[in-house]
């Protein structure tokens, strides 16, 4: 790692760790650099917390301050009115008796030294399927306008103030170890008809979170502070949930970010060497993961989608027809009856080529390029995803 990424983790460390301040070094540090890779993973804010810390001499000398200081002003404005739109979405639920349970940023944003620190794109909450038509009416009656139908139509996203994602059921991955997350329901803030997921389900769905955006090129620097933090406010028994974490192909991911953690935060590893056992990644694969996390942000950047796609698959022409010939399912995401879709099938179709042929065909010629090309990266993705079961 470049000596200012190794900066940045220890910034980001300074941030969540009362006792444990960055170093006043600060000599051939790039701030820009730094800046721009938390920008990206949306940590800016954290890294000004980390800043500040900093001896006011030091802190004088950050040449870009300003810029950190306005991103975590706005990170901070941003939560203010989430938290008031969420209370709103609670409120009106409770009204009508409907249970709603929250998952992800919305739950995590509490274990963070500041509730603002962890900055969310939308809030995920799950209502029972019973209560789905209801809940949608009382999103629409209380000014959400719908926005899309998301994949597998497992979320319907809405949007006033903030963008909200309205989850019939919890995962978009279909694992079935999902389905019964009700099952794992705990109160949740001082509300009624509020839950969240019990810490031992919801480390394993955030694993699992964690991984399709791994599979879609970028993980960003919110996964790595969550998971510590996470690890650290629970005390979780890998014993309880190693055989949930084989069964879902989450064991060597897991053991993976015990070791960053370790390696970034300085997570001691003491309870979870039974867990951990024989499993080992070198300094190459570990580098290749911390760089991977650094360069693609949290949804990817080009570079590491087309390097992802091409590391994951075997044979390269035939993943090069799977996207020209996409699954009726990826091709399909208007909200029409079943029958109907069916029978716009050549229609759907049609269009898909026209805008991957057409419209993007340039762009799309570049990507094959770059999936048949070999080259370094692509090699040290591979034994990355070999030693985490990635496929």
């Amino acid at each position: 790692m470049k000596k200012s990424d190794k900066y940045l983790i220890e910034l980001l460390y300074a941030s969540i760790k009362e006792d444990y301040y960055p170093s006043n070094d600060i000599e051939d540090i790039d701030f820009e650099r730094i800046l721009k890779i938390s920008s990206i993973s949306r940590v800016a804010n954290c890294v000004y917390y980390g800043l500040l810390k900093l001896e006011k001499e030091t802190l004088d000398k950050v040449p870009n301050l300003d810029k950190f200081k306005q991103e975590c002003l706005l990170y901070g404005v941003k939560e203010k009115i989430q938290e008031t739109e969420i209370v709103d979405i609670i409120n009106a639920f409770n009204k009508e008796n409907i249970d709603i349970l929250f998952f992800k940023g919305y739950v995590l944003k509490y274990i963070f030294p500041k509730i603002d620190m962890r900055v969310m794109g939308d809030i995920d909450f799950l209502v029972e399927k019973k209560d789905i038509e209801k809940a949608q009416k009382v999103l629409e009656n209380i000014g959400f306008t719908k926005d899309s139908i998301l994949e597998f139509n497992v979320e319907v996203s809405y949007k006033r103030n903030i963008e909200v994602e309205l989850h019939k059921k919890l995962s978009t991955a279909e694992l079935k170890y999902f389905d019964d997350a009700w099952k794992y329901k705990e109160k949740f803030l001082n509300y009624s008809n509020t839950y969240t997921l019990e810490p031992h389900f919801h480390f394993v769905f955030l694993l699992s979170h964690a991984l399709q955006h791994v599979k879609h090129g970028g993980l960003g620097l919110k996964y790595p502070l969550d998971f510590y933090l996470y690890l650290t406010k629970y005390d979780l028994d890998f014993n309880k949930i190693k055989k949930d974490l084989v069964k879902n192909k989450l064991d060597k991911f897991a053991k993976l970010i015990l070791l960053l953690c370790n390696k970034w935060f300085n997570l001691s590893l003491e309870k979870y060497i039974d867990f951990i056992g024989d499993f080992k990644v070198d300094d190459k694969v570990m580098e290749t993961f911390e760089i991977f996390i650094l360069s693609g942000g949290e949804y990817g950047v080009n570079r590491n989608i087309y390097s992802v796609q091409k590391a994951a698959q075997k044979n390269k022409f035939k993943f090069l027809l799977s996207k020209i010939f996409k699954p009726f399912r990826y091709v399909v995401k208007i909200d029409h009856p079943k029958w109907w879709q069916y029978l716009l099938l050549p229609y759907y179709y049609l269009r898909y080529w026209f805008i991957f042929f057409i419209l993007r065909g340039k762009q799309n010629v570049k990507k094959a390029k770059h999936y048949v090309n070999d080259d370094k990266d692509i090699s040290d993705l591979e034994r990355l995803f070999r030693s985490i079961d990635v496929k």
